[in-house]
């Protein structure tokens, strides 16, 4: 899964990702995120959880907080994640 929103104001274009490829063989519940802000990364986050459902929710509330400040969907790459980020969106 690769989703990408993105939201601009006062002439600044934001964009924040968001993917579920597997960073280690140990971490099976996780993802990370990126910000984008005029074309250049400015933050890079990874996650990992102990569980799916974990991993679920955080997601969920990421996307939440995205949309509630006015992100907008970009871009949407297939996979297990993609019907959770639609509900959420």
């Amino acid at each position: 899964m690769f989703i990408t929103l993105y939201k601009v104001e006062n002439d600044v274009k934001k964009m924040f990702s968001i993917h579920d490829h597997q960073q280690s063989l140990f971490d099976l519940h996780c993802f990370a995120t990126y910000s984008v802000i005029n074309g250049k990364m400015t933050k890079e986050k990874q996650y990992s959880f102990e569980s799916k459902s974990e991993r679920d929710g955080e997601i969920k509330k990421l996307f939440h907080q995205k949309i509630q400040d006015g992100y907008k969907m970009l871009y949407s790459f297939p996979g297990e994640l993609s019907n959770l980020i639609e509900k959420a969106i």
